[in-house]
């Protein structure tokens, strides 16, 4: 999305992907997206709201994990779901709902159809269309520095290294922690 948006602006842009496909775990989950206010909600007579979607979210994980709860970073993405959701509207995907997920008192939960591969293949479509490239199978090593800024990657490609210079700008996206049992224990409960 972050390199999308990058190129819908006039940006030229190469992702550096470490696997052989872009996606990660977006393309083996589920595909649902929870937003309040989204225009689905409101064809469906659903009155929602971002406060009452903060304090929901903090109803699902445990008393212990909660507590480590960031309210403020929470509450500012919460805030932007409904745009993002919209915007991901009009880049073509289709989404059923809004569904019942509880703890959430207001059906929240939108899915992509036909499910989360379309994200990715959508946003890379959109992507190759305004002129951006998708390197995979391309493993950053480390960052390049000038200064405290990071200016670019060094990664492997085809088994040979291989240097990234960014004009402009680097955007870091690491994934999640979905492979890793340690964090999960650590961090979700």
């Amino acid at each position: 999305a972050a390199a999308y948006s990058a190129a819908e602006q006039g940006g030229q842009v190469l992702v550096v992907e470490r696997q052989p496909q872009p996606g990660g775990t977006t393309g083996i989950a589920v595909g649902s997206f929870t937003a309040a206010g989204t225009s689905l909600q409101k064809n469906a007579d659903i009155t929602d709201s971002v406060e009452a979607h903060a304090e929901d979210a903090g109803k699902f994980a445990p008393a212990h994990i909660e507590q480590r709860n960031n309210d403020a970073l929470r509450r500012y993405f919460l805030s932007h779901a409904a745009a993002t959701w919209e915007w991901l509207r009009g880049l073509g995907l289709s989404f059923v709902g809004p569904t019942p997920e509880p703890p959430n008192r207001a059906a929240r939960m939108h899915n992509v159809i036909p499910g989360a591969k379309a994200y990715v293949a959508t946003l890379q479509l959109e992507l190759q269309r305004r002129g951006g490239k998708l390197l995979c199978a391309a493993h950053v090593e480390s960052l390049v520095f000038s200064g405290a800024r990071v200016c670019g990657v060094n990664a492997i490609v085809d088994g040979q290294p291989q240097q990234f210079i960014a004009r402009r700008g680097v955007i870091l996206a690491g994934g999640d922690y979905a492979n890793s049992a340690a964090m999960i224990a650590q961090h979700k409960g």
